[in-house]
């Protein structure tokens, strides 16, 4: 294929010049046009968008056009020939001559003339605004030739000055060509493999994009962008921009790196958990460094310690159920508090509205603070330095959400009070136990509780405060209404009352993922029929001893759903373990979760 080639000539002798050898490069596809240094920029958008492979052009318009192309240029060079002809012709000049021209020019020039035992005084300049005060300078001394670029030639009229051009010949154009052929040779093979890479890359289950240090992405793949439930038009305009912008929590998780290892950072999804590693890569060019992010299945099991983005997560739940002026007191009082530097502290069983009453807290902070959850999973030393680290290098905006401070031994926790004394970091510890309990029990350092006392809050649990039962349900029938397109008005009173006996171990958590169930399987304007059945069918009829049972008399893709929950339930939600059941790999599981969700 032939090489589609732009090229920009600073003067007219030189445009006419290519055109003239144009049939003598078949493999170039070639346009030339005219224009020199600043008048060329407007044109170069249009160019590019035109899926030109190069740009040939001369001097300081070609280093220019450097600046500001993504595209390689080639510069053509004056070579020796040219200067012996301009040498010669300008020994024949009885008039003072002065040579004024960029650097690479004027020391060739000077090279050769001096082999040729000719003075030619000169001046250096380094950008096209000083042209005028070189050329004021040359008049003053009673210059009246000016030799030099398009630029300098054009300008010298102005001043009234005679000027020459430093030309360049066919054989400058067509070492300009050659060169050209020579560096598309090389980025043809280059293009090529990356072409491979990315084909391979593309037909990746796993998430793969790759940032500069600004976060610009300069590439990612198909599942990446399904992974984060990006739109094809939306992935277009997802590469070139700031994937920080996009997903400002992985800022926190790229604040931790360092050129050895990676950082497994956890982003909570209302539908699916993912995690998103993330690997400094240095090019050793003296370059910034790159990001490398993937994303991956993973259940937490073999990690130490990981980050949450809760983001997804809470906004899953109606903005209903933290509304409650309770709620709302208690989240004034943590905001005061935290905004003094003072750490507070949330306890609660699993699936109340901790996590709920951290959002809202960060809310209160500001658009600028970014709300991270850090779950502490096993007392490990490497668990201990990260936790340091990300409390050492957080914003003094953010807001840092710890679960598991229990999990590390009192000397260590004695260590971390050290730390967070030292900081300004906004930090809510999160406890299943009462952190008095705790004290009292010697799973929590005096000093650590003493650090967030009396900033403590409690979140009873929902049979605590069934009373709000019905109204919870409401929230979510809302909720899921519009996001499965249904016009559901509420729970038939048969239903209700199996709900209200329902002991609810798990929460509001456990709550949202039984009405949204019901929600997918209701038909009509209620949710009906055997409200017990679908509790034994999502799983959550085990508190009372039931045997599971399976509704047969329905399509195998609805007998396979429920198969699937049933057993993720019973392996409480972990997908290597619930493959392992099914007799299936993990891609293949994480497919079918994705398929039925």
């Amino acid at each position: 294929m032939k090489i589609k080639t732009l090229a920009i000539a600073p003067y007219r002798g030189l445009l006419e010049l290519m055109t003239s050898l144009a049939p003598e490069l078949p493999d170039f596809d070639i346009t030339v046009v005219q224009g020199d240094l600043t008048e060329v920029l407007p044109m170069l958008g249009h160019y590019e968008d035109a899926k030109f492979e190069m740009i040939i052009s001369r001097g300081g318009t070609a280093r220019l056009i450097r600046e500001h192309s993504t595209l390689p240029v080639v510069e053509i060079q004056v070579s020796g020939y040219d200067i012996l002809r301009l040498l010669t012709l300008l020994k024949g000049y009885q008039a003072p001559i002065e040579m004024i021209g960029f650097p690479n020019i004027i020391q060739n020039v000077v090279s050769i003339a001096n082999l040729m035992n000719y003075e030619i005084p000169n001046t250096v300049i380094q950008h096209e605004n000083e042209v005028d005060t070189a050329l004021e300078g040359a008049k003053s001394k009673g210059a009246m030739v000016i030799v030099g670029d398009t630029i300098t030639i054009r300008k010298a009229k102005e001043h009234g000055l005679q000027g020459v051009l430093i030309t360049s010949g066919r054989e400058s154009v067509m070492d300009a060509f050659n060169n050209a052929r020579h560096i598309m040779g090389i980025t043809h093979r280059y293009n090529q493999k990356i072409y491979a890479y990315e084909k391979w890359m593309d037909g990746l289950e796993q998430g793969i994009a790759l940032s500069d240090s600004e976060g610009v992405i300069e590439y990612s793949n198909e599942a990446f962008h399904k992974f984060l439930r990006v739109s094809a038009d939306e992935s277009k305009a997802l590469n070139n921009c700031s994937i920080f912008e996009r997903f400002p929590y992985l800022t926190g998780l790229v604040k931790v790196l360092d050129d050895k290892e990676s950082l497994q950072s956890t982003m909570i999804d209302p539908e699916y958990e993912i995690s998103i590693t993330c690997k400094s890569i240095q090019t050793g060019s003296g370059r910034d460094d790159f990001y490398l992010f993937q994303i991956v299945e993973s259940d937490g099991e073999d990690q130490d310690l990981s980050l949450v983005y809760p983001g997804n997560f809470i906004n899953s739940f109606p903005q209903l159920l933290v509304s409650d002026k309770w709620f709302q007191d208690a989240v004034e009082a943590a905001a005061l508090r935290l905004f003094s530097s003072l750490p507070a502290a949330v306890y609660g069983e699993k699936g109340t509205e901790k996590v709920l009453f951290a959002g809202e807290i960060a809310k209160r902070m500001g658009n600028d603070t970014h709300l991270t959850e850090i779950v502490v999973h096993k007392s490990t030393d490497h668990a201990f330095s990260r936790l340091c680290e990300m409390i050492l290098k957080a914003r003094k905006t953010d807001l840092l959400y710890i679960l598991g401070m229990e999990l590390f031994d009192l000397k260590t926790q004695r260590k971390l009070v050290e730390v967070i004394r030292n900081t300004d970091t906004k930090i809510l510890f999160s406890f299943s136990k009462d952190p008095k309990q705790l004290e009292s029990e010697s799973g929590l350092e005096a000093q650590v509780y003493q650090l967030f006392t009396p900033g403590i809050f409690y979140f009873p649990p929902l049979r605590d405060r069934i009373d709000k039962l019905e109204e919870y349900i409401r929230s979510f029938i809302i909720t899921y209404n519009e996001k499965y397109g249904k016009q559901i008005v509420g729970v038939r009173e048969e239903g209700m009352n199996v709900l209200f006996s329902h002991p609810w171990n798990g929460n509001l958590l456990e709550l949202r993922n039984v009405i949204k169930g019901m929600m997918k399987s209701a038909e009509g304007e209620y949710i009906g029929g055997d409200v017990q059945q679908l509790l034994k069918q999502l799983g959550d009829s085990e508190s009372k001893g039931e045997q599971k049972t399976i509704n047969l008399n329905q399509p195998l893709e609805e007998i396979e759903s429920e198969i699937i929950q049933m057993i993720l339930k019973e392996e409480n939600m972990n997908q290597s373990k619930t493959a392992k059941r099914l007799g299936i790999d993990r891609s293949t599981l994480w497919r079918k979760i994705k398929q039925l969700s």
